[in-house]
């Protein structure tokens, strides 16, 4: 059985700046899906996916028990109120490590604090964001930033939507 490489170790969650350490049980980054169009015209022996744009961004952080400040930052009207920065450690197999940041910005939408649980146990908290800006590096190569807004689209370092911007006058 092949050992995989790039194993996130260790991360930790900063919210509007605030160290979360030891806070959080989990994160789900967004997935990132671009949405299509089949396409077919006459004389095509079978239809073609069109880019239309990417689905909606969203992601989710899991805590343990009563997350009162998280909880106060629900439904903020002006969409930037939660700027999310997650770092971690990557480490391969021969002990190399690497840094990831993700950087998120976006409004809490919806809390599901589940059970209260068992008396003396902590139950969780679970809080889903609706993003209008993603970024992801991974030792300092930009893997992905997403604007959707602003019309970016990064994906490796490229920019994907740059001619677009300019033919818009952007």
């Amino acid at each position: 059985m092949p050992a995989a490489d790039d194993i996130l170790k260790h991360w930790n969650a900063y919210m509007n700046g605030v160290s979360l350490l030891g806070k959080v049980n989990d994160f789900t980054p967004p997935n990132i899906v671009v949405k299509t169009e089949e396409f077919k015209a006459n004389g095509m022996d079978a239809p073609l996916d069109i880019d239309t744009g990417l689905e909606k961004l969203t992601a989710e952080m899991v805590f343990p028990g009563y997350v009162e400040d998280v909880m106060a930052l629900w439904g903020l009207a002006n969409n930037a109120a939660v700027n999310l920065t997650i770092r971690g450690s990557l480490e391969s197999r021969n002990g190399n490590k690497r840094p990831i940041v993700i950087v998120i910005r976006g409004m809490i939408t919806g809390i599901n604090r589940g059970g209260f649980g068992t008396s003396g146990k902590a139950g969780d908290t679970t809080v889903a964001l609706s993003l209008d800006y993603y970024r992801e590096q991974v030792d300092g190569r930009l893997i992905y930033e997403l604007e959707p807004a602003a019309l970016i689209r990064i994906v490796d370092g490229v920019d994907q939507l740059a001619t677009t911007r300019a033919n818009m006058g952007l």
